[in-house]
């Protein structure tokens, strides 16, 4: 094997382990939406495929879990391995390989390792891959599509996978739309370099295609489309009252991100005239995409990283070209020291995982203990707490609200905040919905009023939350407050 060639294997193992590092969170994990993917997961695998919602009884019903492969593996993932296995999966084999096929891209786009290594570790500074949700893979399908459409010919073997993995994407996670992007820049590049068009617009007919191939059959596209009209419509209101993070703009917590940018923005301009239309049309759409939204940042980040290392200064490049070569010795040396602090890392994770802090785990436990559920088991709960209580409740009760928040009208949304906000018309809501069982936090006026009403009791309240329910007309059941001074 010649020096160069070691070289490349050295770097990159070495960028594959600073990677791990830079994505891996120190503190611990929340599960946080988690708790939701396995119930559905757990309900998949128990019942069949779901067609309408049984976990909220405020939602309209219909419902196409478009995730439900995902879930059913972080299911049996969770109740065969546990909960730290499933992060110790998503984090090394997800993204490790993330990284690894992010690094390839770049090194064989710029033929620089130093290109390759920048660009890599700002990839990782604008993924938050550690999350456990069916994301994580939409971020693994990313990575390889952006791997193909970047490195092959468009007569290439490789760009026939492409169709095959979009159909376990498209019953993975609803970004698979993403595979569609991937598939016409395909096209279009080999438009624009006046290559053989044929091969790729079969790929991309295939890629359209592929998403037959689900348990809901073509009611998928009509469900995409809902979902297009609901992300313009409904989403931007009920975001910018709810102020969830994942669907606004990035804000100053995004700093690896605004380095991303900056970054790969002065790079295409100082090489502008060498610049494809293609690719600055991906890079300028996919910008947008993640300006507009947090959640498209890493979709943003690993289809373009090959974009970017492609035009880097050529200065920059030939400044690492003729340098001193890399001994065995000291990349050895190198790895060592990384894996060991990787290691040291990865350790205080788990032993702060999970973090179950801000979960309602006491709350759930009273339920439990109170006995057989009130009338109709249907709960008052904020939006965080949902998917905590959905695992562990369901299906003596049910939620009023959680994470999937397209199944939500405005209308409910509205009545939800009302509540929060102490609206007079809190009551009325309960009445509404038919509520029996109210998990809110302790210091909501809702929560002070249903204490003085005679028909509701106090179960259990702690430091942040106290959980009422309904009593039974006619029971003569007068159980003890239980508090905990947590």
């Amino acid at each position: 094997m010649e020096n160069t060639e070691k070289e490349i294997i050295y770097y990159g193992t070495l960028v594959f382990l600073v990677s791990l590092i830079v994505v891996l969170v120190p503190s611990g994990y929340d599960p946080g939406e988690l708790w939701w993917h396995l119930k559905a997961g757990e309900w998949t695998v128990q019942h069949g495929f779901v067609a309408a919602d049984p976990f909220a009884h405020t939602t309209t019903g219909a419902w196409l879990n478009y995730n439900w492969l995902a879930e059913v593996l972080f299911y049996y993932g969770y109740t065969h391995a546990g909960i730290n296995w499933l992060y110790t999966f998503s984090f090394f084999f997800i993204g490790g390989n993330i990284c690894a096929l992010v690094y390839i891209t770049c090194f064989y786009r710029s033929r620089c390792i130093a290109s390759a290594i920048l660009i890599t570790l700002l990839v990782t500074q604008c993924t938050y891959m550690i999350a456990l949700k069916p994301h994580v893979f939409s971020f693994l399908f990313a990575a390889w599509f952006a791997f193909v459409i970047y490195l092959s010919k468009p007569s290439s073997r490789l760009i026939w996978t492409l169709p095959v993995l979009q159909v376990v994407w498209a019953n993975m996670h609803v970004m698979f739309v993403f595979g569609w992007l991937a598939g016409l820049i395909l096209v279009a590049k080999a438009v624009e370099s006046k290559q053989e068009i044929k091969q790729p617009c079969l790929v991309l007919a295939l890629l359209l295609a592929a998403p037959l191939i689900n348990p809901y059959g073509y009611a998928i596209y009509p469900e995409l489309f809902s979902l297009f009209r609901y992300g313009f419509e409904e989403l931007p209101v009920i975001v910018k009252a709810l102020r969830l993070p994942e669907f606004m703009p990035p804000g100053t917590s995004w700093g690896g991100y605004v380095l991303y940018v900056v970054t790969a923005t002065l790079v295409l301009v100082f090489n502008r005239k060498r610049v494809s239309f293609v690719d600055a049309g991906a890079f300028a759409l996919l910008l947008v995409l993640s300006m507009s939204q947090a959640k498209y940042i890493p979709y943003f980040a690993i289809f373009t990283a090959g974009i970017v290392a492609g035009y880097m200064p050529e200065a920059f490049t030939d400044a690492f070209a003729n340098r001193k070569r890399l001994s065995t010795k000291a990349a050895f040396a190198a790895m060592l020291c990384v894996s060991l602090l990787l290691g040291f890392r990865f350790a205080a994770f788990l032993k702060h995982s999970p973090d179950m802090n801000a979960a309602p785990v006491q709350e759930a436990m009273a339920l439990k203990a109170a006995g057989n559920p009130p009338r109709t088991g249907n709960m008052l709960n904020v939006l965080d707490d949902g998917r905590y209580l959905m695992h562990e409740l369901h299906p003596q009760y049910r939620t009023f609200i959680d994470a999937r928040l397209h199944l939500f009208s405005r209308e409910v949304v509205s009545d939800y905040l009302k509540i929060m906000r102490g609206h007079r018309d809190a009551l009325r809501i309960i009445e509404k919905y038919d509520v029996d069982t109210v998990v809110l936090p302790k210091d909501l006026v809702l929560v002070e009023t249903l204490k003085t009403e005679k028909g509701w009791r106090v179960i259990y309240e702690g430091a942040k939350r106290t959980v009422l329910v309904e009593r039974l007309v006619g029971s003569s059941t007068h159980s003890a407050s239980v508090r905990d001074e947590r």
